[in-house]
């Protein structure tokens, strides 16, 4: 981030190699910087605050020295593709053919998109789209010398069989398209073939790329641009022509190809957790995806028979491709941090600073593979943070127009560097080129909304990670010893990452769970640990991650929920864990059922309320929460809206699982009607859905007991942090969370 006044001085950003790391150990460090040399260092972050708003500091860690280094700039290169080196030609190939079936997405996108490229030392020979949408073969050696036949013009979410042979023998180019499931009449079968420019001699070993054309440029071993959009379904490589007339019949799956003549025929479906696909001919010539397009998506062939590719593997031979897909910015090494072994565990950021620009990049620090623990632990929700990462709703979404809130939508600095470097990726909530919904979302890239001084445009305030880092420094205020875990920790080690806790801790917005961290919490909970959940919106959409790419999470969007996209029919289901998506309610896991409440509203208004106490808060099992508050009405104050109640609030239900035995000693003061109930609570269509006419749209405050002696106390706010961190956590919110935490610290102390 760079600003002077209002002119630009630097730029400076980066990432790092991990999200968590133990103390004693390496840390690389991924800069790119406009300035001819930049200072790095590391700080302990944290967040307090007077009666006005939510600050950041950052404390530079004592015996870490700053290094000072040589800037450059580096690019990310966004766009999918994938890549097969060494094909090996028969001897005496005279001619080539290359076919898929293909789905374009932005058919006429005003620039070429290549489909498929042959390569090799003085020879390109490809299928690709027209900027407006023609398909075109072309052949040739490079430049002025390559010849080009345009064959039907393709639209847009249609399926076509698409196909090139380049005859060096007889000096010809063909192209054919034939549209598969077009319902318009007059759509045919389009045959072109022109003779060479030049003549050229087939080459006796080829590279092969989807969805791309190579560039020399670059890291990566192979590196490519002018991307397609769309889905590409079966490739095929074959020696020898053939018959136009035939085109129907050689779809890939009939298998009546002659198997003789084919080179290379691949099932782009196969593993689809994985980067690599496979040739199905037996030949060997198998492939590896970049930049971690759509897998699990469906085929041509698909009819809606099956909802499930675990069970279909012929109808999900397909891959969707975008222009703006980025798994790994693939940025050079700038520095390595070693992280002290005596550092306590905590929330800490690499500091990037060069003239007039600066940047800070979270870092985890989690305590070391046998270490004593502390009897606390602070989850970092680190995959909802993914979830957002780099997230544009605002542009989206017209929240003051459309009546959502009465706030002033405000960008702050960070987000609008988001808006200037939309090569660093987007959000799960954010859309493709293609209009088509973001479901994979990585940690190898500038995350420019996981800083410390970034403000959510909608509540002009912080949120996740910035509004996190008032839990843990409410912490370092009390003096509670206590450890900093992430959500990709326990994903990866399930409930050997929390079982020698006491207490729980969660973050303000833990909405991203996979199956395996639901798992741990359950056992964790059925053993007698603790939870304090001190937010909202928590446990709520399905998420996966590939043990082999941790730094990739997974989301897919359907049924009915609060969505900014939907998955399309027959895609519900994760690549990577094979699991069925949308949320966690309809699995049958609701969050009430582990912490009592759940989701059931989001809003935005100039002021959120308080909680008042409901009868249950004399109960005798909780008298001990409101110690020392004399008060009737509980955080009518705050830094993040003006309250505690306030953004996305859960409420407790038995219906949905919140157990009989549960306590709700506080429940919400009236929202306003800039309060709306969640979608999956509806069922028709209704106006009684606002906080002025809906009693399910509130926040509970609730406190339940286990059989194995822990307990779970759950606010139902994400705002409940801003409120917690008022008058530097001097008020009635810090208390009540205090006297949970103390209570907690003493149950079940065999934990």
């Amino acid at each position: 981030m760079s600003t002077s006044g209002n002119s630009v001085t630097a730029e400076i950003s980066g990432y790092c190699s991990v999200l968590e790391a133990p103390p004693g150990t390496d840390v690389r460090v991924m800069v790119s910087t406009t300035a001819n040399q930049f200072r790095l260092g590391l700080a302990k972050a944290s967040a307090s605050g007077g009666t006005d708003e939510l600050s950041h500091a950052l404390e530079p860690v004592g015996g870490v020295d700053e290094q000072i280094l040589a800037g450059k700039v580096q690019h990310c290169r966004a766009g999918s593709y994938g890549w097969v080196d060494a094909i090996v030609t028969p001897a005496g190939t005279d001619t080539l053919t290359i076919s898929a079936v293909i789905w374009p997405t932005l058919a006429d996108l005003g620039r070429s998109q290549t489909v498929i490229e042959l390569t090799a030392e003085g020879l390109m020979f490809a299928l690709e789209l027209s900027p407006e949408g023609w398909l075109r073969a072309v052949a040739g050696a490079s430049g002025d010398d390559r010849t080009i036949v345009t064959a039907g013009q393709l639209h847009s979410r249609y399926w076509y069989l698409v196909e090139a042979t380049l005859d060096a023998k007889t000096g010809t180019l063909r192209a054919t398209t034939l549209p598969i499931d077009s319902p318009v009449p007059g759509d045919a079968q389009v045959d072109a073939t022109v003779p060479l420019d030049h003549a050229v001699m087939l080459p006796t070993e080829l590279a092969m790329t989807l969805a791309g054309r190579r560039s020399a440029d670059g890291l990566r071993r192979v590196n490519a641009d002018g991307f397609y959009n769309g889905k590409i379904d079966t490739p095929l490589l074959r020696v020898g022509s053939v018959e136009p007339s035939l085109a129907a019949q050689r779809l890939p799956h009939t298998d009546i190809d002659d198997e003789g003549s084919v080179i290379a025929r691949w099932n782009l479906g196969a593993d689809p957790a994985g980067v690599t696909f496979a040739d199905a001919s037996g030949h060997g010539y198998h492939g590896e995806f970049v930049n971690a397009p759509m897998r699990a998506v469906t085929g041509y062939r698909w009819k809606g028979d099956c909802l499930d590719f675990n069970f279909d593997a012929v109808n999900y031979r397909a891959v969707y491709f975008h222009d703006d897909d980025l798994e790994d910015a693939s940025w050079e090494c700038s520095a390595v941090v070693s992280l002290p072994a005596d550092l306590s565990s905590g929330m800490y950021a690499v500091t990037l600073s060069c003239d007039g620009a600066e940047d800070h990049i979270p870092v985890f620090v989690v305590p070391a593979v046998g270490a004593p623990r502390a009897k606390v632990a602070f989850l970092t929700p680190t995959f909802t943070y993914l979830a957002y990462a780099n997230g544009r709703l605002a542009d989206e979404v017209d929240y003051e127009g459309s009546g959502l809130t009465n706030r002033t939508v405000v960008l702050c600095e960070r987000e609008r560097q988001v808006r200037q470097h939309l090569e660093y990726g987007s959000s799960t909530y954010d859309l493709h080129t293609d209009g088509s919904g973001v479901c994979y979302s990585s940690h190898l890239r500038p995350v420019l909304t996981m800083r410390n001084d970034h403000r959510s445009a909608i509540q002009d305030a912080p949120r996740h990670f910035a509004a996190d880092l008032a839990l843990t420094t409410w912490l370092d205020s009390l003096g509670a010893g206590y450890d900093v875990l992430t959500d990709h920790g326990l994903h990866a080690r399930g409930y050997d990452e929390i079982k020698d806790y006491t207490v729980l801790i969660t973050g303000s917005h833990p909405e991203y769970w996979s199956s395996r961290m639901l798992d741990a919490a359950e056992e964790y909970k059925a053993a007698g640990g603790s939870i304090m959940y001190l937010g909202a919106n928590g446990f709520y959409w399905v998420t996966s991650a590939s043990k082999d790419r941790p730094h990739l999470i997974e989301i897919r969007r359907g049924t009915s929920a609060i969505r900014s996209w939907e998955s399309d029919p027959g895609e519900l289901y994760h690549s990577q864990s094979g699991e069925m998506g949308s949320l966690w309610r309809y699995r049958g896991r609701s969050p009430n059922k582990l912490v009592g409440i759940g989701m059931t509203s989001q809003g935005w208004d100039t002021k959120a309320p308080g909680f008042a106490r409901t009868e249950h808060a004399m109960d005798p099992r909780a008298k001990f929460i409101f110690n020392g508050i004399d008060d009737e009405l509980i955080g009518d104050f705050g830094l993040v809206m003006g309250g505690a109640s306030g953004d996305e609030l859960d409420r407790a239900d038995p219906a949905l699982g919140t157990p009989r035995h549960a306590l709700t000693v506080a429940t919400s003061e009236p929202h306003s009607k800039y309060y709306l109930l969640a979608t999956e609570e509806m069922r028709l269509p209704t106006p009684m859905i606002t906080g002025e006419n809906n009693p399910k749209v509130r926040s509970d405050i609730t406190f339940l007991q286990t059989p194995a002696g822990g307990a779970v106390f759950s606010v139902g706010s994400i705002t409940w942090a801003g409120s917690l961190a008022y008058n530097n956590f001097d008020n009635n919110v810090a208390r009540m969370t205090e006297n949970v935490l103390r209570d907690f610290l003493h149950r079940n102390v065999e934990k």
